[in-house]
This record gives structure tokens, C-alpha cells and sequence, in this order.
């Protein structure tokens, strides 16, 4: 079976498109960081690929990282966008669970 995955390249070529994203770090214990990314790009995987590239791979990632026995530490604290029939701006927040890692930090 074809392992599926997206890897981080350091050459235009064929195929290969552009993933691009800020972060800034919020906190840190412990080895482990609370970050918070902004997408530029929206590629499979994205955040997921470029911080496991940084050696910096997401608590709890079974493709990525380490696969800690936990649900993997993504969240999406805000999503904002245009409706596309009214043109309003869209916004939700949702702080994440209080649940390890999300209490780690």
C-alpha cells in the first residue's frame, strides 16, 4: 500500500505548492508550547507537516510525531470567513477542552 503522506521540500518542482503559515508562541512548560498559527494556505496537513519538519511535532500526531495515546493536540480556537451568499463576515471562537494536553500548557 502507497504510504499517503505531504513532506516539506526546499525546491520549486513539479507538483509542489507553496504552504505558508506565522506562528507566535502563547506559552511553553514543560516541553511542551501553546502556539498560535495563522494559515496563509490551506494544504493537506499543513500545520501538522511543518512542525514535525521544525522537529516541533503536534502532542498526540500518529503520523506526523510521536503518537502519544491522546487525541492530537490541533485546535481550532477561530474561524473566520465571508459568507458566500450575504458577503457578512463570519466568526466563531471555541476554546478548547479542558482535557490533557489543553491543560498542560
Amino acid at each position: 500500500k502507497q504510504e499517503r503522506k505531504t513532506y516539506v521540500v526546499t525546491e520549486p518542482g513539479k507538483d509542489v505548492q507553496e504552504a505558508v503559515l506565522d506562528y507566535r508562541l502563547l506559552a511553553e512548560k514543560d516541553g511542551l508550547s501553546r502556539v498560535k498559527i495563522r494559515l496563509h494556505t490551506g494544504r493537506t496537513h499543513q500545520i501538522r507537516v511543518q512542525f514535525s519538519n521544525r522537529q516541533m511535532p503536534l502532542v498526540g500526531d500518529k503520523r506526523y510525531g510521536q503518537g502519544e495515546a491522546c487525541n492530537i493536540a490541533l485546535w481550532s480556537y477561530s474561524l473566520r470567513f465571508c459568507h458566500p451568499k450575504t458577503g457578512e463576515i463570519m466568526e466563531f471562537t471555541k476554546e478548547p477542552p479542558l482535557i490533557y494536553p489543553w491543560t498542560e500548557v
